[in-house]
């Protein structure tokens, strides 16, 4: 086991660097092959190196073996060109399914875009998303397509939802009304 100050770890794949780790802080354990980071900065990059989004958080756990990734505390995500933010307490990052996911509460901010919910799973460029409980607005010009299931064993519907992003021209959407009307039709006999 070890303890590193003031770490940078590149992490490339076929001679192409994927995201650089930095943090105050690592603690390597050998027998979990992880590190346990401190106050934390990923920097994710295309696969033509170039900068794609930052994470920053409070605390973090990277897997070395399978390059599985956990931001927790404080945990911020901006893209590049500054244009999309999603704030958690917590991010996990799974690279076999190249997916984000979450299960506390979270916000999603894309210019006039406003999305939160309890929890999700996406793509990391945020095209596909389930997520559960969303609540929020889309901005002028976007289509938001939302398809949502209802668990109807339990009194409460608990409902999960695919959202779909697109540029389409569409009205502003209240995604709660949406939901209001999924929620009425899974209430009927």
């Amino acid at each position: 086991d070890q303890t590193l100050i003031k770490v940078r770890h590149y992490i490339t794949r076929d001679g192409v660097q994927k995201s650089l780790v930095e943090a105050d802080t690592a603690y390597y354990y050998e027998a979990s092959q992880s590190f346990e980071l401190r106050v934390v900065t990923v920097t994710f990059y295309d696969a033509d190196g170039a900068p794609t989004s930052t994470l920053t958080s409070n605390d973090g756990t990277y897997q070395t073996m399978t390059g599985a990734m956990q931001g927790r505390g404080n945990v911020v995500v901006r893209s590049a060109d500054k244009t999309r933010t999603l704030k958690s307490q917590e991010l996990n990052y799974d690279p076999g399914k190249n997916e984000i996911s979450t299960d506390q509460p979270y916000t999603y901010d894309q210019g006039g875009n406003h999305l939160e919910g309890t929890g999700f799973t996406s793509d990391p460029n945020f095209q596909r998303m389930t997520t559960t409980a969303p609540r929020g607005k889309a901005a002028e010009g976007v289509h938001v397509k939302v398809a949502c299931l209802t668990a109807t064993a339990q009194p409460e519907p608990d409902i999960a939802c695919t959202l779909t992003i697109g540029e389409r021209p569409a009205r502003r959407q209240d995604w709660r009304k949406t939901l209001a009307r999924v929620r009425a039709r899974s209430a009927r006999p």
